[in-house]
């Protein structure tokens, strides 16, 4: 908009409206996010009957030992596949696991002692690293989801929900939702 003629002020007008339809557009991907997750975990639990055949190679991140002490407690329950467990309590730590051994998956709560999943979500992205995120968190929100999405995390998990079932699924889909997706990359990408 323009005001006045004797000082020319240039801004941009935003509304109750412009904020109302952003805010509906943001639900409505919310909504087709949760439907869509549902659809593909329902495809995959309808298409993968077969067990992994090694042992699945977890990396736990979270700043709070006595956390990852717990969470760790909760994936070695899991019995319908074999899961090693490692741990660290920053992202430099982690890379030295990721460095140092063929992680599968990688869990890592939301928020850290001066970092975030988000940050190491994009660390991995930025080393050109193919490694799924599941984020766990104690305070999801409807903001964070499609946020943790944007950045790629397969997964958003609420804390007071963990159990050995939920993890053992949610890391099955992950790693067979990641092979599905590098299965797409090779085709789309495989002929340049």
């Amino acid at each position: 908009y323009r005001y006045g003629e004797v000082t020319i002020t240039n801004g941009v007008a935003i509304t109750f409206a412009d904020v109302s339809q952003v805010r509906y557009t943001q639900m409505g991907m919310i909504a087709a996010y949760s439907q869509l997750r549902t659809s593909v975990n329902n495809a995959l639990e309808m298409l993968d009957t077969h067990p992994f055949k090694d042992k699945v190679n977890v990396l736990i991140l979270d700043d709070n030992e006595s956390y990852l002490e717990l969470l760790s407690s909760k994936l070695t329950e899991i019995n319908s596949f074999e899961v090693n467990v490692l741990s660290a309590t920053t992202i430099k730590e982690a890379f030295v696991h990721i460095d140092k051994h063929t992680i599968n998956v990688c869990i890592s709560d939301y928020y850290l002692q001066h970092e975030s999943a988000i940050e190491f979500i994009d660390s991995i992205q930025n080393m050109g690293l193919n490694l799924p995120v599941i984020v766990i968190t104690g305070d999801a929100n409807d903001e964070l989801t499609p946020l943790l999405l944007a950045h790629g995390a397969m997964d958003l998990i609420e804390k007071d929900d963990l159990s050995p079932a939920l993890l053992a699924r949610s890391i099955r889909y992950t790693i067979r939702r990641n092979e599905i997706d590098s299965q797409l990359n090779k085709l789309i990408h495989g002929n340049e």
